[in-house]
């Protein structure tokens, strides 16, 4: 019975060692799933795709390559998730509702979705939403609000919201031109 323990000790911890570790080495770019970064083309599409992908292969790094402006609706951001939005790109926030995947309405508004109840009628540009983990915003590059003084012109939306995600980083990136918050994190 002895030896019988042991050899199972033996085959339990010979399988503890040689059991691989996850590793989330995805690292691409939203230019390899159609994104164009002209500053006027909808590169929504194109980048939620990316952020798809890499979430559903387990996780990874979505870029924005710099010197370029994407422009987009909201994105919603997936477990496992780091947006690395490269020195000299733009995430240029669009004032055309038809770039929005959830329905997009102009102007203020008191009320609202779960993640806000007084300004914004709108999900935020960078969204992650209830049981989201491990996601980050990052990189040297800027997030553009595209405020343009006018509420009935304008999308009003927050740049980055997070409504109960756990483990999540904001760091580096700059947010700009917003009408209101910049960020807003509810736990």
């Amino acid at each position: 019975m002895l030896i019988m323990l042991i050899w199972i000790v033996f085959i339990v911890s010979t399988f503890a060692i040689f059991t691989p570790t996850a590793v989330y080495a995805m690292d691409v770019s939203v230019l390899s799933y159609g994104a164009v970064g002209n500053g006027t083309t909808n590169d929504r599409v194109a980048i939620q795709n990316a952020i798809d992908v890499v979430s559903n292969a387990g996780g990874g790094t979505v870029n924005l390559p710099g010197g370029k402006t994407y422009l987009s609706g909201e994105l919603t951001l997936k477990d496992n998730v780091v947006l690395n939005i490269n020195s000299g790109a733009i995430l240029k926030k669009s004032n055309n509702a038809a770039h929005y995947a959830h329905t997009a309405e102009y102007g203020r508004w008191i009320g609202g979705i779960a993640w806000n109840q007084y300004l914004y009628k709108n999900y935020p540009l960078i969204y992650a939403g209830s049981g989201t983990h491990n996601i980050t915003v990052t990189g040297s590059g800027t997030v553009d609000l595209n405020w343009s003084g006018d509420d009935s012109t304008n999308i009003q939306l927050c740049g980055i919201g997070f409504y109960r995600v756990r483990n999540y980083t904001i760091s580096d990136v700059t947010l700009s031109n917003a009408s209101g918050y910049y960020i807003a994190l509810h736990t």
